[in-house]
């Protein structure tokens, strides 16, 4: 299952991706600003396909 998670930046938006992808499903994070992934804050959690 793939999961549009809007605000996927914020503090609630991030928490609930990083739940799903241990879950293992498919996310797609969507906000207006820069999320931590895109930046490779959290490099050892695998990439998401943003």
């Amino acid at each position: 299952m793939k999961v549009l998670v809007t605000g996927s930046s914020g503090h609630l938006g991030e928490a609930l991706v990083l739940t799903l992808l241990e879950r293992g499903l498919g996310v797609l994070g969507l906000d207006i600003k820069q999320s931590y992934f895109a930046t490779g804050r959290f490099q050892g959690l695998p990439r998401p396909g943003f």
